[in-house]
């Protein structure tokens, strides 16, 4: 079965995929500071104000999809600056010169402010690699409340999206710190993979005493882990009424941070004997996370469609599914057609 965003998948791949190693910065989360060593247009930013939301873009002139991307950035910008919308094109680890060029050249087509990076790559570490993303373009919504709203490609970005958070109260943003984010330690990294590993053996006892472990050595930023694994082992045990207990617990603690949400109704729609509660907990956690703004509207949507095609709702399982692909970014696609495809085949993905 292919799972979106169980424990196993996310959780541990976030902990130790080398592409997010130290993927602590996500949805929910404070925004880093928005410094480029240098800016080739527009005024700087020199903090975040709390009426205004900010989309910080990562592009490079080299870069085929970013400048596809450019007219439909630039055309946000325009349409709602008097909003309160800033847009910031962070260039990606390109010679200073080369982006004034390429900046005059695009002249009116291009209209935002443009920032490069300094020589320390320090905008891309602290924005790009501390969310785990790995490739361009990449952008970032930043709310009146100087959090990450969406973290994904810019062209899932949507006007209805931005409109909303710019209708949003503003208030005194809280930055970032520009510490590194925290890791997880070579310990904490071995217990997770253990107690995974006795979890998907089918050995749910001898994976307890790892988890209690692993909840001592996990850091503040990963705390999160702790509490999916947790979820797991009452499934792996049959404590499913305890388990859609702790789900809604886990839920209010991580409201803020929709991938942990939305990977808490994964875990409950997925366990092999989900109970009708358990199935009913999934769809109302993911329910409200269908509007948000890709990536987290196509994950919601996919738990929905699973959610459906358990309570053999086989056509509502497809109609859900066609919507989580239309929603998809494009790292998402080719999961999200595969359970499409399983759905039409009627069987689960």
């Amino acid at each position: 079965m292919i799972r979106y965003f169980s424990l196993a998948t996310v959780s541990i791949c976030m902990a130790f995929s080398p592409s997010v190693a130290s993927a602590a910065l996500e949805v929910g989360d404070p925004a880093p500071r928005i410094a480029p060593g240098k800016w080739a247009q527009g005024e700087p930013v020199k903090e975040l104000e709390g009426d205004k939301v900010y989309i910080v873009e990562f592009w490079a002139t080299w870069c085929g999809p970013c400048i596809t991307a450019i007219p439909h950035i630039d055309a946000l910008s325009r349409e709602f600056a008097s909003d309160g919308l800033v847009v910031v094109g962070q260039n990606l680890g390109e010679d200073a010169a080369k982006v004034d060029q390429f900046v005059r050249k695009m002249g009116s087509k291009m209209s935002y402010r443009v920032g490069v990076d300094d020589a320390a790559g320090t905008m891309a570490k602290t924005w790009l690699k501390a969310a785990g993303q790995n490739g361009i373009p990449c952008a970032f919504v930043v709310n009146k409340q100087g959090k990450l709203a969406y973290i994904g490609h810019p062209m899932s970005l949507e006007k209805s999206f931005l409109k909303k958070l710019l209708a949003e109260p503003g208030t005194k943003p809280k930055t970032a710190d520009k510490a590194a984010p925290a890791t997880l330690s070579d310990e904490a990294k071995a217990l997770a993979t253990k107690a995974s590993a006795l979890l998907a053996e089918g050995k749910p006892e001898e994976a307890a005493p790892v988890v209690a472990a692993l909840h001592e050595a996990l850091p503040d930023g990963f705390r999160h882990i702790g509490g999916l694994m947790e979820l797991d082992l009452m499934i792996a045990r049959k404590q499913y009424d305890d388990s859609v207990a702790l789900a809604g617990i886990l839920a209010e603690d991580f409201e803020e941070k929709p991938t942990v949400v939305i990977a808490v109704a994964n875990s409950l729609a997925q366990a092999p004997a989900a109970t009708p509660a358990m199935l009913d907990a999934a769809a109302a956690l993911a329910q409200p996370l269908s509007s948000s703004a890709a990536p987290v509207k196509a994950d919601a949507l996919g738990v929905l469609a699973l959610v459906a095609f358990r309570k053999d709702e086989p056509d509502k399982a497809v109609r859900l599914q066609t919507q989580a692909v239309e929603s998809a970014a494009p790292s998402q696609t080719p999961a999200m057609k595969a359970a499409l495809k399983a759905y039409q085949e009627g069987r689960l993905p």
